[in-house]
């Protein structure tokens, strides 16, 4: 914009973009989309095994490790973090 010394960029996320007001999604309102799904059971089972090193705690003394990834689907990384 000409009235601005600098430029402007905007980040915003929601849970739920469904549910935002139409005349905020469109055309034109935004310049890009992007869409974050939670991590797959592969991804659940390294985001476990970073979280329990930072604690000084060896993954492989957890075995079941990836079926306990595999019964966390859905869940985020911060959650994950929580769990352990």
């Amino acid at each position: 914009a000409k009235d601005r010394a600098q430029p402007v960029f905007v980040i915003f996320a929601a849970n739920r973009v469904d549910r935002l007001p139409p005349e905020l999604l469109r055309a034109g309102r935004l310049d890009a989309r992007w869409v974050l799904l939670p991590p797959n059971a592969a991804g659940r089972e390294t985001i476990l095994g970073l979280h329990l090193r930072r604690r000084g705690v060896d993954p492989a003394r957890f075995p079941e490790l990836g079926l306990l990834a595999a019964g966390l689907e859905g869940y985020t990384g911060a959650e994950l973090e929580q769990i352990v």
